[in-house]
C-alpha cells in the first residue's frame, strides 16, 4: 500500500509540473501576473497604461535589438531574435496582430516591455518580430496594431519566442470586415415651398378714380412740399508725408495641417475631437478605409506653433503636414 501511496504521488507532482510548464513557458515566462502599472513619466511626458481590449491604431513602428539580456518592464529576459513588442499603455503581458500597411503581412507578438518614446511610433518590435514582418529595412513602418486574445497554443508558442503562423489577408480587406458600419446620412427634408403673403385688403382694392376736369380747364401744376435742398460742401484733409515707399506684402503661404493621427476606428478618431480652445479648428476625415484626425489649414509659423502646443497639451503623435 506505502508503494502504490508514493507512485500516486509522484504522478500527481508531475501532472502538476506539466501544467505550470503549459502556463509559463521557459524559464518561468508566463501570463499569470498580468501588470497594467501605474503612469509614468519619460521625457517630460506622462503615459497612463490601461487594459484596452479595445486597442486598435495605425501609426509607425521601429524596432530594437541592442539590448540583449536586460530586463524588460515586466521582469523577463529580452531576447532580441525573439517574437516580442513594447508598447507604451497596454497591460504586460498582452497580444497584438501587427500588420505592415505596405504589403498586409501580419503577425501576432507578445507585449512584455515599455515603449517606444517616440513622437508617432505606436509599438517597438523584437528585431526578430521585425524580420518576421519584413520591415527591419524599412523602420519606421507604417502599421496597424490591435489587440487579439489568441489560443493557449498561439500563446505558448509567443511565450517560448517562437513565430506564430502568418496571416496572409491584406491589410484593406481586413479594415474593410472590421470596421463598424457607418450609419447612411439621412435625407434632407424638402423645403417648403415659398407662399406670397396675403396682401391687405386695402391694397386689393381698386384706387378711387380721379374727378375728370371739366372740357376746356387746364390741369393745375402738381405742387410738392419739400423743403430746399441745402449746399453740399466737401472738404479736403490733406494727408502727412511719409518718407517711407510703399512695399508689397508678400501673400502668405498656406496649406499646411498638424496631424493627430491616423486611425482604423471611427470612434478613436472623434474622441480627439474637440481640440483645445485657440488650437485651431480639427476635423476627421476618410482617406480610403482609415479615419484621419488634422487641424488646419495653417501658414508654416502658425502650423509649427499649433503643433508645439498640441505636444504640450499630451497630443505626443501630432505630426506636421507640409503642403502638396
Amino acid at each position: 500500500m506505502r508503494w502504490r501511496a508514493e507512485r500516486f504521488a509522484c504522478l500527481a507532482l508531475a501532472l502538476a509540473l506539466a501544467a505550470c510548464a503549459g502556463r509559463e513557458g521557459p524559464r518561468g515566462v508566463s501570463d499569470e501576473a498580468i501588470r497594467i502599472g501605474r503612469p509614468y513619466t519619460i521625457k517630460g511626458i506622462t503615459y497612463y497604461p490601461r487594459d484596452d481590449r479595445h486597442y486598435d491604431e495605425v501609426g509607425l513602428a521601429s524596432w530594437y535589438g541592442s539590448e540583449a539580456g536586460r530586463t524588460t518592464a515586466n521582469g523577463e529576459t529580452f531576447h532580441p531574435n525573439r517574437i516580442s513588442a513594447a508598447h507604451k499603455t497596454l497591460p504586460l503581458p498582452s497580444y497584438v496582430e501587427v500588420t505592415a500597411l505596405d504589403t498586409g503581412r501580419s503577425i501576432l507578438v507578445r507585449v512584455n516591455d515599455r515603449g517606444p518614446f517616440y513622437p508617432g511610433r505606436i509599438i517597438d518590435l523584437s528585431r526578430g518580430a521585425a524580420e518576421a514582418l519584413g520591415t527591419v529595412g524599412k523602420a519606421p513602418a507604417r502599421v496597424r496594431v490591435r489587440r487579439v486574445e489568441p489560443s493557449e497554443k498561439v500563446r505558448i508558442a509567443l511565450r517560448a519566442g517562437r513565430l506564430a503562423p502568418l496571416r496572409s489577408q491584406s491589410a484593406r480587406t481586413r479594415f474593410a470586415s472590421t470596421l463598424p458600419p457607418v450609419p447612411p446620412r439621412p435625407p434632407a427634408p424638402p423645403a417648403p415651398a415659398l407662399q406670397a403673403a396675403p396682401a391687405p385688403a386695402a391694397l386689393l382694392a381698386p384706387p378711387p378714380p380721379l374727378p375728370s376736369p371739366s372740357p376746356g380747364t387746364p390741369r393745375p401744376p402738381l405742387q410738392l412740399d419739400l423743403p430746399p435742398p441745402e449746399p453740399e460742401t466737401i472738404t479736403a484733409v490733406p494727408l502727412p508725408p511719409s518718407d517711407v515707399a510703399p512695399t508689397e506684402v508678400a501673400p502668405v503661404a498656406s496649406g499646411w495641417f498638424v496631424q493627430l493621427g491616423v486611425f482604423a476606428d471611427r470612434t478613436r478618431a472623434d474622441s480627439l475631437l474637440p481640440l483645445p480652445t485657440g488650437l485651431g479648428f480639427g476635423a476627421v476625415e476618410p482617406i480610403g478605409d482609415l479615419w484621419r484626425v488634422r487641424a488646419g489649414p495653417f501658414d508654416e509659423v502658425q502650423a509649427r506653433a499649433t503643433l508645439a502646443q498640441l505636444r504640450a497639451r499630451g497630443y505626443q503623435d501630432a505630426v506636421l503636414v507640409r503642403p502638396d
